[in-house]
């Protein structure tokens, strides 16, 4: 059996090759570098084996809980070698990685880092066999989880290299093999960024990327407090909320109508089911009417698109686009959005410099009509 498993979701950065029973390993103790470090670990491990991504019979990853940047990180590098290679996915909790460091062989407390103060705490029988659901506590509900659980080993250090191989074949025994697409993060919690929205009344993006708000149809829309001017051609509000796969036909006209080099919509489709990027819509009466994109890679946002209808112009929808997808690349751990713009589209330029970015870099003739592209990128 050969078979590949990553983790970036915490403890590190890990990437594990078991080519019939030998293992190999690549670690980097930061899981904040795995944006930069993940393929070259995966690549170098390939190399070393003298194998191929093709050699593996099937990919594993730590879907979470843990850092949402990580997760993020190891999901979509997962996913892409899954879809290219035609290969099926394994999905591996970070806490059953983490429960085979245990000395014991049964009664194991998993505890790990949540941010904010906050920790994962999950019970396990035996390594891999959990004990009711994973819990996210602050430190006083944390030391009444412990004590209420008397004979249980704590286990608190990072997932190991055969921590994540066990955890990996066990899945796969199980038969807990996916298509690449059903590879999802687990948050477990939401990010602070929108706790503090919805203190505020703000919206949420549930796990699947939809925006809701309390006490409005599910998945519909943001709240009312984030709907700042803007509206239809006949006075009607626009609101800002995530996309789906519902809006792929509009998005698609979207891009035809106001996209240079537009995608098509098989494009739009497989990065809308990519767990790296956001994607917002502005919906008019239910139907998007502009979107905006970006690719969380690490501490790096990258802007796809931003674009609105031209009959829906002048109405600062695409700057609450640009606002949002800022705020939501925030939440997702991002610390700097880069994005480009042709020299010769005076208004969108205008937009982003008055939003705050800065010109970092030039790309000659681009763009088909020979324009230079601006590189952009403002500090979140």
């Amino acid at each position: 059996m050969k078979y590949l498993a990553v983790n970036s979701a915490g403890g590190g950065v890990l990437a594990v090759l078991n080519a019939d029973g030998k293992i190999y390993a690549r670690s980097e103790p930061s899981f904040k570098k795995a944006g930069g470090v993940l393929l070259g670990m995966c690549d170098s491990l390939f190399c070393e084996a003298a194998l191929t991504p093709a050699d593996a019979d099937f990919f594993a990853c730590c879907t979470g809980p843990g850092s949402f940047t990580g997760i993020r990180i190891g999901v979509s590098a997962v996913r892409a070698m899954c879809q290219a290679l035609a290969k099926k996915a394994a999905p591996v909790i970070y806490c059953s990685a983490l429960s085979y460091n245990a000395r014991s062989e049964k009664n194991i407390l998993t505890l790990s880092d949540a941010g904010n103060g906050l920790f994962y705490a999950a019970a396990f029988k035996a390594p891999g066999e959990p004990i009711g659901r994973i819990e996210c506590l602050d430190a006083t509900a944390l030391e009444r989880f412990i004590a209420g659980r008397p004979g249980f080993e704590p286990v608190d250090t990072p997932v190991t290299a055969s921590g994540l191989a066990a955890a990996a074949e066990r899945e796969y025994k199980a038969g807990n093999l996916a298509e690449y697409s059903a590879l999802t993060p687990l948050y477990v919690r939401k990010p602070q960024a929108e706790r503090d929205l919805e203190a505020r009344g703000g919206f949420a993006a549930d796990n699947r990327g939809a925006v809701t708000e309390g006490g409005n149809t599910p998945g519909r829309g943001a709240a009312d407090s984030l709907i700042s001017g803007g509206g239809t051609p006949d006075g009607g509000a626009v609101i800002i909320r995530g996309a789906a796969e519902s809006d792929l036909d509009a998005m698609a006209a979207i891009e035809t109508k106001c996209i240079e080099c537009p995608w098509t919509k098989r494009m739009l489709a497989e990065s809308l089911a990519d767990p790296a990027y956001i994607f917002l819509c502005a919906d008019a009466g239910g139907k998007a009417v502009g979107y905006a994109a970006a690719r969380i890679s690490g501490a790096d946002a990258d802007t796809g698109n931003i674009a609105v209808l031209p009959e829906f112009r002048r109405r600062g929808i695409a700057r609450r686009l640009l606002k949002e997808l800022e705020d939501a690349s925030r939440a997702a751990g991002a610390e700097r959005i880069f994005l480009e713009v042709n020299v010769n589209n005076r208004p969108a330029a205008a937009l982003y410099s008055g939003a705050g970015y800065l010109k970092s870099g030039t790309r000659k003739g681009y763009y088909p009509d020979g324009g230079d592209a601006v590189v952009m990128v403002k500090n979140l």
